[in-house]
């Protein structure tokens, strides 16, 4: 790894100072602080602690999840006159999940050997809250994509993105949400940078991709969504790469939305499945990255719109071209794409999306944004007022319900037992008692409580 290179173009994410280099790490002298390294990608971020904290909580939260599902599976296995291949299919998914298990905790060991990190208090940690989908296995199944299946949906996604950079020959290229990375390395290939830098947060997908691309092969179980046969419901996968390990390639664990580069420091950005994923408006994420990005240096998105349409903020393409402009970018070229997304060979389900992808070239300076947090004001900060909403109301009566509906379940109670119990407190009819009470039972059941 060559800190020398990295650190030309980053910028500490707590002072926005320069960086240098200490001990083998990279160190801001403003912020008096030195950033550790997990497998030789630096931990990058504002607050190193709270961030480590968060990702072994979710490390905790996955394998919890993992045990679950092996009780459930035990359960089935158990079940009287079970079929015989049906009691293989549940036995495999059980070796599959506890491998996956084993697995996991080998690949994460540089997290976990560092100790586990005290809970921060509430404040310091509400302003570096992750978003509720960035857990560890966001986009697990990316990996097999870009490092086993035999598909071309890895070639054409970067095949696509190669052809928006028209004749560039950037010196450097920084790839924001570079996930399992198979597309970073392809257009890194085809380039031949000075230094193409990955940036992620996600621990799992990292550790994994830089093992790969380094010649390591990794086994892991998939089990796929919506198998049609018994052999496809958990393969146990190779994933590996045959080319050379590549030159002045790096890696980075760091908050991509708040960009920590130099102002002017880039040549290209690369966004792959980016934009609609960030919490940030896109209008700030624009304006971010023309701040880092030199005079005529390029911006390359690729990736859908998947945004909640009801918002403001959840913009089409039209829209996205106008905050462009207003942003200090020349559109060179804007274009649809349509390509096949995690279309798993022993999967009956696939997609084909249609994705948007353009080329702007940075024309003139915009002001840099303040840094992004991803909560709320209301949230982030003690003094604000809280927001009474109508959505407040709604789960203010639905929780009150619940909880005095649980109250009157003690194992002995049936529904014809708690049905007159719900019409004297509430005054309702036997029929709307009868409603309620079955609809809480199934949302139950289904999970949904």
């Amino acid at each position: 790894m060559s800190l020398e290179n990295l650190s030309s173009i980053l910028e500490c994410p707590r002072s926005k100072g320069s960086i240098s280099i200490k001990n083998g790490l990279l160190h801001s002298e403003n912020a008096g602080i030195s950033f550790d390294s997990y497998l030789g990608i630096p931990w990058f971020f504002r607050e190193p602690e709270i961030q480590l904290y968060q990702w072994q909580n979710s490390l905790k939260s996955l394998v919890f999840y993992l045990q679950g599902q092996t009780t459930i599976l035990e359960q089935q296995i158990n079940i009287a006159d079970l079929g015989t291949k049906t009691k293989n299919r549940l036995l495999l998914l059980k070796e599959a999940i506890h491998f996956n298990a084993e697995k996991l905790f080998e690949i994460l060991e540089p997290l976990i050997a560092s100790g586990e990190v005290s809970k921060p208090i509430s404040q310091k940690l509400v302003l570096e809250k992750l978003p509720h989908t960035q857990h560890l296995n966001s986009y697990f199944h990316t990996l097999f994509r870009d490092w086993s299946w035999a598909t071309q949906e890895s070639h054409q996604f970067s095949e696509q993105v190669i052809s928006l950079f028209k004749n560039e020959k950037p010196k450097n290229i920084v790839f924001l949400g570079s996930g399992a990375s198979r597309l970073s390395l392809d257009v890194h290939n085809y380039f031949t940078p000075e230094l193409s830098l990955a940036m992620d947060i996600n621990p799992l997908l990292f550790f994994c991709a830089k093992k790969v691309m380094g010649g390591e092969a990794i086994e892991f179980y998939e089990i796929p969504i919506a198998p049609l046969l018994l052999k496809d419901c958990a393969v146990k996968q190779n994933l590996s790469y045959k080319g050379v390990a590549p030159q002045n390639f790096e890696f980075i664990f760091s908050d991509a939305v708040n960009l920590p580069c130099k102002p002017k420091s880039l040549q290209a950005v690369v966004t792959p499945w980016f934009i609609d994923i960030v919490n940030q408006d896109f209008s700030k994420l624009a304006k971010k990255i023309n701040h880092c990005l030199e005079k005529e240096a390029c911006w390359i998105n690729y990736g859908p719109l998947g945004y909640d349409n009801f918002k403001a903020q959840s913009y089409s393409k039209e829209e996205l071209e106008e905050q462009l402009v207003n942003s200090g970018f020349k559109i060179e070229n804007i274009s649809i794409f349509e390509m096949d997304y995690l279309v798993s060979p022993h999967s009956s389900q696939s997609r084909r999306e249609k994705v948007l992808g353009f080329c702007a070239r940075k024309e003139k300076d915009a002001k840099e944004p303040p840094h992004f947090t991803y909560l709320p004001k209301w949230i982030a900060d003690a003094n604000e007022p809280i927001p009474r909403t109508e959505i407040m109301e709604q789960v203010q009566i639905r929780n009150q319900v619940a909880y005095e509906l649980l109250n009157t379940i003690n194992g002995k109670r049936s529904r014809k037992d708690i049905v007159p119990l719900m019409v004297n407190h509430y005054g309702m009819t036997q029929e709307m008692a009868e409603e309620t009470l079955i609809t809480f039972l199934i949302n139950y059941y289904e999970r949904r409580v």
